[in-house]
């Protein structure tokens, strides 16, 4: 087939698979396709009009095909019965298990007369194997859905999978072990060695190299420490494992013909995919080393590129919800980085010397390609990732070809890996001690924020430019401008965000460049939630906290809060007497930080928003901007609700939104002039007026309140937006502007 024919019907495969989500991609898709078909009749430096109907027919075929193969519960699927307690069911494990030291995870596919796949989360005790009959007892379930802004979606994470609920298990019977499965003793044999000679953690981070953390169980602080220094691809095994391996084995086999060279290799490649897993990086390495085989057997040169994009296509028609597997586009886009951009940088780096110039090359190249979808996802950047990577490349190599070989030496007796793997920990050791130093830095882990996707596409769209005729001088500015244009867009004067985090009161508050936080919840909440959004929000440069009560669910959170990033002002409402659990937290800060709210306080945020504090014991603040108020009410008890109202009512007119915490609300505050809604940190509350609405966390998810000229905006992480109500599926009056 003529390579531009290929490239069309590849790209149209994949084209329709991404466009899926949207409900007239297809259409789109099916115009381009019809036109470009018309268009081949005229212009015959086009590809044929056939190979552009075929196209069409792939693009338009994608998406159905995906919506066939995702799965979906049966009708007689255990979770329609969900949720239950104390059930009891017996079923076989599926896939590997997962283990931590709270708990280990597997998929139980159940015997009859239950039907369907459980997610099951069991004691770390009995250890279970893939293809083992057990009996669980538990409560059962629905998955989860995210409940804050770019959470994790369990729903959807468990559905890929097959399942559609969720077991929380207090009991594991093994019924029948597992059958022997040869791949799982050679990854036990190898890491139960390494792990023997290195330490536990040393041993795992050296097997990972060699096998993927798909096949090892890694602590979370050491995932966490290698992606925040932009290292966290060496933990998972693909193309540097299978290029080192292919590599190798046709070296050493170079004399003989190339039947015994592919039947080598091939056997080589379904060995390493058997003990590393078939993730979606491997198996796209796996396979483009295949191709490289078949050009091998037919005496061609395999087109990398063609070979990358024939690979993906292949994978995804066998499984298209890769399409949505971020270790699935990681790869093959630092793969295509490879391929096609660092050859060109090679060139304007042969000042250095060609090591350092190849390895500098393709870590750049790498980087530029997954730069984008990583800002997209994870709103983070490692400032150190390159020159990092850089210097790793000759370290890892060391250790993947000597783990290899410490590990087949092992695998005939674990003490001949012992003279192997003296030297090579000690490499482990220089590579972990490189990502501890990097990561102690202060400026080690930028978090800009998330990208918008429509920025993504733009700046695929450039990097694509960059390598045609179209590249010149303005393309890395045309990069910039992408990157800064959402600040040119109309903002609300401020943002209030309410995070859903059960009890806990979380609140952002975000005008103009300043971000302060309200209370903070409990340590939990502020891990869990409050961090996590302000890296996505690129807020993490808090410019100060307010904490009103030294309950637990409100501020029981602010020694983690103060120490993952720097708190400049801490406004403090809290009255004594103080517990000594707090008396201990304020200790922690600093006496030119801590700063006491008074009544009559202002604290001005912009030019048109500040907040006012209306009264110190207890402590009661309003957000003020130039179209309405929000009352900051916080855990303030019902009785003190009705003194503050008695007391400070001229202060409290044009109220027209109330925040406060998960309790009772006082009758009295409805009495307001122009109340509009009021916000809860947990359960909407009983005694909620009728004809003022409330919303509450628990059942709508986040909530973001925004104050525009015009007035203010609510929108929930589960609805939408619910103020003003949508009329026609239109935005209400204040305007349709979405950030």
């Amino acid at each position: 087939m003529e390579r531009n024919s290929f490239y069309l019907l590849a790209g149209a495969f994949l084209a329709g698979l991404l466009f899926s989500p949207w409900p007239w991609g297809w259409l789109g898709l099916g115009v381009v396709g019809l036109i470009g078909a018309t268009a081949a009749l005229r212009h015959f430096a086009l590809p044929p009009w056939r190979v552009w109907v075929l196209a069409t027919v792939l693009a338009v075929g994608a998406s159905p095909y995906l919506y066939l193969r995702t799965p979906h519960p049966a009708a007689n699927d255990i979770s329609n019965t969900a949720p239950r307690r104390g059930i009891v069911l017996v079923g076989r494990v599926v896939g590997a298990s997962r283990q931590n030291p709270a708990a280990q995870r597997f998929l139980l596919e159940l015997d009859a007369p239950e039907h369907g796949r459980v997610a099951v989360r069991a004691p770390v005790q009995p250890v279970i194997g893939e293809g083992a009959r057990v009996r669980v007892t538990g409560d059962l379930r629905r998955p989860a859905q995210p409940t804050n802004p770019h959470s994790f979606d369990e729903r959807a994470f468990l559905a890929q999978q097959g399942a559609f609920s969720v077991l929380a298990a207090t009991a594991l019977t093994p019924i029948a072990p597992a059958a022997f499965n040869p791949f799982d003793w050679v990854r036990g044999r190898i890491l139960h060695t390494h792990q023997h000679y290195l330490g536990a953690e040393a041993g795992a981070l050296f097997s990972s190299l060699i096998v993927g953390s798909s096949a090892v169980d890694l602590p979370r602080e050491l995932q966490d420490r290698y992606r925040n220094v932009g290292m966290a691809h060496l933990l998972a095994a693909s193309g540097t494992q299978v290029s080192l391996i292919l590599g190798s084995a046709l070296a050493l086999l170079r004399r003989r013909p190339p039947p015994a060279q592919i039947i080598v290799g091939g056997s080589l490649l379904v060995l390493f995919v058997g003990l590393a897993g078939a993730s979606p990086s491997i198996l796209r390495a796996a396979a483009m080393g295949g191709v490289a085989l078949v050009a091998l057997a037919l005496d061609e040169k395999a087109e990398a590129f063609s070979a990358l994009l024939l690979a993906a296509c292949l994978l995804l028609l066998v499984n298209p919800l890769w399409i949505w597997d971020l270790g699935f586009a990681f790869s093959f886009l630092a793969t295509l980085g490879l391929i096609v951009t660092a050859p060109r940088l090679t060139p304007a780096l042969e000042a250095l010397p060609a090591p350092l110039a190849a390895a500098t090359a393709t870590s750049l190249a790498a980087g530029l390609w997954t730069l984008p979808l990583q800002l997209l996802v994870f709103g983070q950047w490692s400032a150190f990732s390159l020159p990092l990577n850089v210097l790793a490349v000759p370290i890892v190599e060391a250790l993947t070809l000597g783990g290899m070989a410490a590990s087949l030496l092992a695998l005939i007796h674990p003490a001949l890996a012992l003279p192997l793997d003296l030297p090579l920990g000690w490499l482990v050791a220089l590579l972990d001690w490189a990502v501890r130093l990097v990561g102690s830095w202060p400026i080690s882990l930028l978090t800009p924020g998330l990208l918008l996707p429509v920025q993504m596409i733009a700046l695929y769209a450039l990097l694509i430019a960059a390598h045609t005729r179209y590249a010149n001088g303005f393309l890395p500015l045309a990069a910039i401008a992408v990157l800064i244009a959402p600040g040119w867009l109309p903002q609300p004067e401020v943002n209030l965000a309410v995070l859903a985090a059960g009890r806990s009161q979380v609140a952002v508050i975000e005008a103009g460049r300043r971000t302060l936080v309200f209370g903070g919840g409990t340590d939990a909440a502020v891990q869990r939630v409050l961090l996590p959004y302000l890296e996505q929000r690129g807020r993490l440069g808090l410019d100060g906290a307010i904490v009103t009560a030294a309950l637990p669910w409100q501020s029981g959170g602010l020694g983690a809060l103060l120490a993952a990033t720097d708190i400049p002002v801490l406004y403090d409402g809290t009255a004594p007497p103080w517990s000594i659990t707090w008396r201990q937290m304020l200790a922690q800060v600093p006496a030119t930080v801590r700063s006491p709210l008074r009544a009559g306080q202002v604290l001005p945020l912009t030019d048109r928003v500040r907040l006012r504090v209306i009264a110190a014991e207890p402590a009661v603040l309003v957000l003020e901007s130039s179209s309405t108020r929000l009352l900051l009410l916080g855990a303030l008890h019902p009785k003190a609700q009705q003194w503050l109202l008695q007391r400070y009512r001229p202060q409290l007119a044009g109220v027209g939104w109330i925040w406060m915490g998960d309790g009772r609300i006082d009758s009295s505050l409805f009495t307001l002039g122009g109340l509009q809604g009021v916000l809860v940190s947990g359960r909407t509350l009983p005694s909620c007026s009728r004809t003022v609405p409330c919303w509450g966390t628990a059942e709508a998810g986040a909530l973001l309140w925004q104050s525009w000229p015009a007035g203010a905006i609510l929108r929930s992480q589960s609805q939408g937006q619910v103020f003003p109500p949508k009329v026609d599926g239109t935005i209400g009056a204040v305007g349709g502007l979405e950030h």
